[in-house]
């Protein structure tokens, strides 16, 4: 059986009726679907912010959070499931430079590796924390929110 699709409009209606009928269910919907962060210039700060948090870690799993926030900072919606959203043009050439690589796609295999941290609750609780300090450079109106309470 093919899985209905949704159309651009039907989808616009779900997500009002989502807000009105359980606001709490939306919010946590659309911090798994909207990027946090859109601009560049944000990437080496992700880099220095997990360094500082973590300076016990060893220079693999610093990599790995890295990769894993700039991910979730810019695109949450690629942890939902595979290919449900690719990272934005540019941004994964970026992280790349800032960790000294040539080839982007080892961000993604450094990403992939994330998938798991994203599952396991003690390594997502970091990049939660690291999410917390970003939280004031945010794009979304949700995140503004949360900063003047």
């Amino acid at each position: 059986m093919k899985q209905h699709e949704i159309m651009p409009q039907e989808g616009l209606i779900i997500s009002r009726v989502l807000a009105h009928r359980n606001y709490a269910l939306y919010a946590a919907l659309q911090e798994e679907v909207t990027p946090m962060l859109t601009d560049l210039h944000y990437i080496k700060e992700v880099q220095e912010v997990v360094n500082s948090m973590f300076p016990d870690l060893d220079a693999r799993d610093k990599q790995i959070y890295f990769a894993s926030c700039v991910y979730y900072f810019y695109c949450p919606a690629s942890f939902v499931g595979t290919k449900v959203q690719k990272l934005p043009i540019g941004i994964r050439d970026e992280a790349a430079k800032v960790l000294g690589y040539t080839n982007p796609e080892n961000i993604n295999a450094l990403r992939t590796i994330g998938e798991v941290y994203m599952k396991n609750p003690t390594k997502r609780a970091r990049i939660e924390q690291v999410k917390e300090y970003f939280k004031k450079y945010s794009v979304r109106d949700m995140d503004w929110e949360l900063n003047l309470v």
